[in-house]
């Protein structure tokens, strides 16, 4: 029977530092449902380097993600919602090729590559072989962390995919019957040990919601529309992420971003939220301070 093994933070960066050492890059996916603090394990993690930088080294982005990988060496790059660039049914976009091509090439350049998935089977098959750490985001404040089986030769799945799948069904069946069925995690086949950490201070969380916001609108700017029709492209973007609960600041930059009237955008937003019966929206712009002194930022960057 595997042993549960308890893992702290900092023997995960011994870890991580020692992989480094290889002379390779560290390549790290957390998953886990929406609310299960992925990016709160994220931004945890990576701040227990003294030289990672939050404002240049964490982007949604497929672009900047290929800019970090390709230019930087010991450094670092945090993609907080990798879906949307490394979905395995998008395997034949050439942009995804390309993310994919240059975690290859450049792998040697030592970087720590953090990428934020809802679930692991939704990557690209081809960046899961480049994994080197899976780590599963079970609730707020745990996770398990999975390592690839090595001496495969003639098997290209290292995460033991199948076995794992029938595990859970197996869990699955059981939690039906017993909705207090606790899950026996050290039964995965490429199970490494559990992990708990804390959420956020309130002024760190804070700062990173306004950081996401910026970052979330930065890449909305550069990303190329998939359809004909660009008022259509940026209104089906920024409605949903309005909903979750944008601030007014964040909002006129997206407009300034996309080259559109803040007055125009509002008035058509609005008609959009009319329409689908929704509230108006001043109801879901988020109010916040943002006047921010600078020694709340202390440790944060």
């Amino acid at each position: 029977m595997a042993i549960r093994v308890e893992w702290s933070m900092k023997e995960l960066v011994k870890m991580i530092k020692e992989k480094i050492k290889l002379k390779y890059d560290c390549v790290i996916f957390i998953s886990g449902l929406t609310g299960s603090s992925k990016s709160t394990l994220a931004w945890r993690l990576l701040h227990q380097f003294p030289d990672f930088e939050v404002n240049k080294q964490l982007t949604y982005s497929r672009k900047k993600t290929i800019d970090l990988i390709t230019n930087q060496k010991l450094g670092y790059c945090w993609n907080d919602e990798l879906w949307d660039s490394a979905f395995r049914r998008h395997f034949f976009q050439s942009a995804q090729i390309s993310l994919i091509s240059s975690l290859v090439k450049y792998r040697n350049n030592r970087n720590i590559f953090i990428g934020c998935i809802p679930t692991f089977s939704s990557l690209d098959k081809e960046l899961v072989k480049l994994c080197s750490l899976h780590i599963n985001c079970v609730e707020r404040g745990k996770c398990i962390l999975h390592f690839p089986l090595a001496g495969r030769m003639f098997n290209d799945d290292s995460f033991d995919t199948k076995h794992n799948q029938k595990q859970e069904e197996k869990w699955s069946a059981k939690k039906q019957k017993n909705p207090n069925f606790k899950i026996p995690y050290s039964k995965y086949s490429t199970y490494a040990g559990e992990m708990r950490f804390s959420k956020l201070p309130r002024k760190q969380e804070e700062y990173y919601e306004r950081l996401k916001e910026t970052k979330r609108a930065e890449s909305l700017a550069e990303s190329n529309p998939e359809v004909s029709n660009p008022e259509t492209t940026f209104y089906d973007k920024i409605i949903p992420l309005i909903k979750e609960g944008m601030t007014e600041p964040t909002l006129k930059m997206m407009c300034m971003f996309n080259n559109k009237s803040y007055v125009s955008a509002r008035a058509r937003i609005n008609q959009i939220l009319r329409d689908e019966g929704e509230l108006t929206l001043n109801h879901y712009l988020k109010k916040v301070n943002t006047q921010v002194k600078s020694e709340d930022l202390k440790g944060i960057e």
